[in-house]
C-alpha cells in the first residue's frame, strides 16, 4: 500500500488512542479517508506533500 505503514492523525485523536491502549497492544485500523483530513492534507501520498499541507518543512 501507499502508506508503508504510515497512518495520518488530528492531534485530538492520537490523544484518545494513547489513552486507550498499552504499549505493546496491537491495533487495527480500518475505514476509508475521512474527508475532513482529506481537505486537511489533500491527497498526497508522499510524506513531503502532506508536511507542505500543514506547515512542515
Amino acid at each position: 500500500n501507499a502508506s508503508h505503514g504510515c497512518v495520518r492523525m488530528r492531534n485530538r485523536d492520537v490523544g484518545d488512542l494513547f489513552a486507550r491502549v498499552a504499549v505493546g497492544d496491537v491495533v487495527e485500523l480500518h475505514g476509508e479517508r475521512d474527508a475532513e483530513l482529506a481537505q486537511i492534507f489533500g491527497e498526497g501520498e508522499l510524506s513531503a506533500s502532506v508536511m507542505s499541507a500543514v506547515g512542515g518543512q
